[in-house]
């Protein structure tokens, strides 16, 4: 009989211990990742270049973004279309975007809004993303480019 409340006394012993080490294992990493970690798992190099200077309302404007992913993942765009002068927001735009796991030039088009006045513009916006549970973010801002009215001409 003292065998037996022996084998059980070490069993509530081991169950115990293996529930701390599991507890323990569980929350440290929860707590470095929400509050210690400060890696970027993914970078984009400042500025985005537009690939031209001057453009009409309604162009698409090619964008090279240099972008390094440390982590495959999904994540959200938004961007705004800024008039230099007055540091002031025209446009807002938000798109879903995946994200692999390398480094990369990407050139996409963006297009402009057709009511634009003209004046120098930027693109300035963030790519929030989420890695272990936390939302972590992405600053960027691209060239500055102008647009312009074309004269038109009647016969």
């Amino acid at each position: 009989m003292k065998f037996l409340t022996q084998i059980k006394g070490t069993f509530v012993s081991m169950m115990l211990f293996g529930f701390a080490f599991a507890g323990i294992g569980y929350i440290v990493p929860e707590i470095y990742y929400k509050y210690l970690d400060t890696n970027q798992y993914y970078t984009i190099t400042n500025p985005v270049t537009v690939e031209g200077s001057l453009f009409k309302p309604c162009d698409k404007v090619t964008v090279e973004i240099h972008r390094k992913a440390l982590i495959a993942t999904t994540a959200v765009s938004v961007r705004e279309l800024v008039l230099v002068k007055n540091n002031v927001e025209v446009a807002r735009f938000r798109s879903d975007i995946a994200i692999n796991l390398s480094e990369e030039v990407v050139h996409t088009q963006w297009q402009l809004p057709c009511d634009l006045e003209p004046g120098i513009y930027m693109f300035r916006g963030v790519v929030n993303y989420e890695y272990r549970g936390v939302e972590k973010y992405t600053e960027f801002k691209s060239t500055e480019f102008e647009v312009i009215i074309p004269l038109t001409t009647t016969n």
